[in-house]
């Protein structure tokens, strides 16, 4: 049966057997090993470690948890990873980053990209991107140069099955050359010119998300991409080049920022993030879109959320688990996590207690 992996920081993953999971500590002190015999007190204002019988060295540093086979959502500082259950794998325990970690994403060959706010590993200048081979040493295949600019963060990472790397965050020069909030890296760490983004975002990206069919789902603060702003205010979507795609039409789009995005197997997209309102409409912190960029007016969420949704993961039966700084959903309470299921009511089999 699916479990769920809660640790402060608002964020929340089902962890499930034999999937890969990816664990973040606030330290560079973190488990060699991560198994399905962690138990979590969810009563109280934050979920509270019980016990364990893996190696994670202290368990208040622990800060955030993740991943299923749709990603990882970002958080600080450093990752280990490997299978449930499997004690073998000898990731270091110090990988060695002097800041923040907020996106990591495996490759097929199991190295890992990871970004955030650092400037160095074990010693080493590397601005705020790096790949580690599946030992947690640096891959000297992967060479960006001089990096991301100063006194940002990498926000999100994706990998195309290409092996191309999507990255987004608040940057505007990658290799000191002007990128404006995207960019899309070779598998070697060179920057793809076949993906023209012109301009770019006008601000911060902070999600992205590809679709089966290669098109890219980009959603944050900014209200324009290359000049453009039509069809492109919080929420994007790109084809496989970099150019806006036209048949994805959200009008006015979103009032306030957009934190989180995933897709359903139907193709429909359920967005979460600050915002009020969508396309002039209310839509408090919750909606999801036709893979037209419309309305779905079957997915009935009331008044919404009554604060902001920082994460979301939709389980496989199509139920969708969200985590963020609310306490209310459509006027019931839910403290901080709430699962809905597929037509937008609370689950009432699914208890948070008082979060």
């Amino acid at each position: 049966p699916t479990a769920l992996l809660i640790i402060p920081h608002e964020r929340i993953i089902p962890i499930i057997p034999a999937t890969k999971v990816l664990l973040r500590a606030a330290s560079p002190y973190v488990a060699s090993t991560v198994r399905e015999d962690i138990s979590f007190n969810l009563v109280g204002s934050e979920p509270e470690f019980i016990s364990s019988t893996n190696d994670v060295a202290s368990p208040n540093l622990v800060t955030t948890w993740l991943v299923d086979d749709d990603g990882v959502l970002p958080v600080p500082q450093v990752a280990t990873s490997q299978n449930i259950g499997d004690v073998t794998q000898t990731f270091g325990k110090r990988p060695g980053f002097h800041s923040s970690v907020y996106a990591t994403a495996e490759q097929a060959d199991g190295k890992i990209i990871v970004g955030g706010s650092f400037t160095n590993f074990n010693g080493i200048t590397e601005n705020r991107i790096i790949r580690l081979n599946s030992d947690g040493s640096k891959d000297t295949s992967f060479n960006v140069g001089t990096g991301f600019g100063y006194l940002i963060q990498v926000n999100t990472i994706v990998v195309q099955t290409d092996g191309k790397i999507i990255v987004g965050s608040a940057f505007q020069s990658f290799n000191n050359v002007a990128e404006n909030r995207i960019i899309r890296l070779n598998s070697d760490g060179t920057k793809d010119t076949s993906f023209n983004t012109g301009t770019g975002f006008n601000s911060t990206v902070n999600t992205i998300k590809l679709q089966s069919d290669g098109k890219i789902l980009v959603g944050g603060a900014f209200q324009s991409y290359n000049e453009n702003t039509t069809n492109a205010t919080r929420l994007v979507r790109l084809n496989s080049d970099g150019t806006i795609d036209s048949t994805f039409v959200t009008g006015t789009g979103f009032n306030s920022q957009v934190d989180a995005i995933v897709i359903q197997s139907d193709g429909k997209i359920i967005v979460g993030g600050l915002f009020t309102t969508f396309n002039g409409s209310t839509e408090n912190r919750i909606i999801r879109l036709n893979s037209n960029g419309t309305k779905d007016t079957t997915f009935t969420t009331g008044t919404g959320f009554n604060s902001q949704v920082t994460a979301l993961t939709l389980q496989s039966d199509g139920k969708i688990i969200l985590v963020g700084d609310f306490t209310g959903y459509n006027g019931n309470s839910a403290q901080r996590i709430v699962r809905l299921n597929a037509f937008g009511f609370i689950d009432s089999t699914f208890s948070g207690g008082s979060g």
